[in-house]
């Protein structure tokens, strides 16, 4: 995790520096429909603050830079005048998602990752969110960019059965 929140943190300082000069950058988007550059930090923001509100000993290191780098660089594209325009005041109640929070934080407990206590992590993880979803989602409304992002990949048409076996030389 440390090594990816690094070249993420790279990849959010390579954004704040070109999107600052040229901002109009903003409103490009990926050729590729579902892949817009705002949902691929919106992920990796929110993967930053979840390992940070309930990992112990990540509140240091490249989870820590990683969130404050997003949460500049949301908040610079936020003051854009279409954008900052559509910030809500209070953001409270959209910070939804306990149960997704709840099914990783499961997951990083069943895999042995030292966590705070729930209650805790989740109260961090709202903390956290505050700081950087309102800009978010009004950059995401102003963009028109749909907040989910979508990987492509197509799957190869094989079972179970047929990646068991050997390929025989000359097999069709």
């Amino acid at each position: 995790m440390a090594a990816a929140f690094a070249d993420w943190e790279r990849w959010c300082a390579e954004v704040f520096d070109s999107h600052t000069a040229y901002p109009m950058l903003a409103f490009f988007r990926s050729r590729q429909p579902g892949q817009h550059w705002l949902t691929a930090l919106a992920v990796v923001t929110d993967a930053a603050a979840i390992w940070l509100a309930a990992v112990r000993g990540a509140r240091t290191g490249p989870a820590m830079r990683l969130h404050r780098r997003a949460t500049g660089l949301l908040r610079t594209v936020g003051m854009l005048p279409a954008v900052s325009r559509r910030i809500p005041a209070g953001d409270d109640e959209r910070l939804q998602g306990e149960a997704a929070f709840q099914a990783i934080y499961r997951h990083l407990e069943g895999h042995g990752v030292p966590l705070y206590a729930y209650d805790r992590a989740w109260a961090n993880l709202r903390r956290l969110r505050a700081g950087y979803l309102p800009h978010l989602r009004a950059t995401i409304a102003v963009l028109l960019v749909p907040p989910e992002f979508r990987n492509h990949a197509t799957p190869l048409p094989l079972d179970d059965e047929e990646r068991a076996q050997p390929v025989r030389p000359g097999a069709p």
